[in-house]
């Protein structure tokens, strides 16, 4: 394979740290206004004036040129698209990258109360790389992108929430081949990940009758692994994150009626890409309170996707969705479920009608059966539904974190530390 003709590898080991909030992004409007102009004023001036005509060279002299600067050059036992002026390879690599953003209303007399709210999101050991083949025939792109881990943490005063956590120990391979072109050292990444992917399209053209190319096929591959995923938000958050951005976005680019933005036409002769995707979980938990929690399980799922259909393959165990915020007591959980085995035995000897109860339960009744029978084949259900609920009921998700918190801060305690707690907790019991 012939090396590229472009290359080009970025590498920042600082954290690298950007605050989002309303004078900072009105300060960025006014420098784009100052550099860039007003769109309104410059589409006047070229639909008032006569527009000037320029001299124009023509593409088949600037192509001719261009061919005899190569054939010196290319290797007749390549195609064009791997010549080395048709390949490009760039990669960037972030050590930390730390973004928080303000919360902001419609105008700034509603921000009051907002002063010390704000969202953090902490990405650590970013890595991309792209390599690109273009030429007349065949264009191939390939993009791999890499995020180590993911935080998301809610500031409100001295308060903090933490909204999303993702990542999971794991091996993975990454191509450094821009640091190797360039002999820089590759750099240092986590053993965690917390998404991985990996983008390939490529497309085919033909020369038509005129001397244009125009696209025949196009497709693509999408490979997505992503690391254990905890998120825990409440669903009036997403309101705020939304008018926050949508006042953001207003802020730097403000909305002006009487400019027309304009319609991009489909391109003659475009196809729609075929797609064929894969995506790989590694387990986690998705609450959304009070309406939606989602379980995550250890999944592999692909799927394809084209002009006019679309498949998917999956083999899922232990997914579990829960949807609405009413939720509906089951038959395990009312009173007669609780008492001891004798007892309930007792209470259905000596009710008067058993009917009602082989009903509900589901037990068929057996003719000429006696009293005694049938109340214990119902409290023989009832204790059947009570071991099941017993083992089906998780713990509260709450109560299983804060046990965890405690049990990694005990383990950080030494042995004395761990002694004078255990002397005052007998002491406090002795004296209760």
């Amino acid at each position: 394979m012939p090396l590229p003709g472009f290359v080009f590898y970025l590498s920042v080991t600082d954290a690298i740290e950007l605050n989002v909030d309303r004078r900072s992004l009105q300060s960025i409007s006014y420098a784009k206004s100052l550099i860039i102009g007003d769109s309104e004023a410059s589409g006047q001036k070229e639909t008032d004036g006569v527009a000037k005509q320029t001299p124009i060279l023509s593409t088949s002299t600037i192509d001719t040129s261009h061919k005899r600067k190569l054939d010196n050059t290319e290797d007749a036992t390549f195609p064009a698209c791997m010549q080395p002026d048709a390949i490009f390879l760039s990669g960037i690599n972030l050590f930390k990258v730390t973004v928080r953003v303000h919360a902001m209303r419609q105008s700034p007399q509603n921000d009051l109360g907002l002063q010390f709210r704000y969202w953090e999101l902490e990405m650590q050991s970013l890595f991309m790389e792209e390599q690109y083949h273009n030429s007349n025939e065949l264009s191939i792109r390939d993009i791999t992108c890499h995020a180590g881990q993911i935080k998301c943490v809610d500031f409100t005063g001295v308060c903090q929430k933490q909204m999303l956590l993702a990542g999971s120990k794991h091996k993975f391979d990454l191509p450094f081949t821009a640091s190797e072109m360039l002999d820089v050292s590759t750099p240092i990444l986590s053993d965690t990940y917390a998404v991985q992917t990996r983008l390939i399209l490529c497309k085919t053209s033909q020369m038509t009758g005129t001397g244009n190319n125009e696209l025949v096929s196009s497709t693509g591959f999408v490979d997505l692994k992503a690391g254990t995923i905890t998120v825990d938000v409440k669903m009036s958050l997403f309101n705020e994150i939304s008018s926050s951005a949508n006042e953001a976005i207003m802020t730097l680019f403000p909305f002006k009626p009487n400019v027309k933005m304009p319609v991009k036409k489909p391109t003659r002769g475009s196809t729609k890409p075929s797609w064929n995707f894969q995506v790989s979980t590694n387990g986690g938990h998705v609450s959304c309170y009070p309406v939606i929690e989602i379980s995550i399980p250890d999944a592999k799922f692909s799927g394809k996707s084209g002009p006019d259909d679309f498949s998917f393959h999956t083999l899922l165990d232990g997914i579990g969705i829960k949807y609405g915020s009413q939720r509906q007591q089951p038959l395990q959980q009312f009173l007669l479920c609780a008492l001891p085995e004798t007892l309930r035995m007792h209470i259905l000897v000596f009710l008067d009608e058993l009917t009602p109860l082989e009903e509900v339960l589901q037990i068929s009744k057996k003719n000429g059966a006696s009293v005694f029978l049938r109340s214990h084949a119902i409290n023989k259900k009832l204790s059947s539904m009570t071991s099941a609920q017993k083992q089906t009921t998780p713990q509260p998700i709450a109560i299983t974190r804060r046990r965890d918190r405690l049990l990694k801060r005990l383990k950080e305690l030494d042995d004395d530390a761990l002694e004078s707690l255990l002397a005052m907790h007998f002491k406090k019991t002795d004296t209760i």
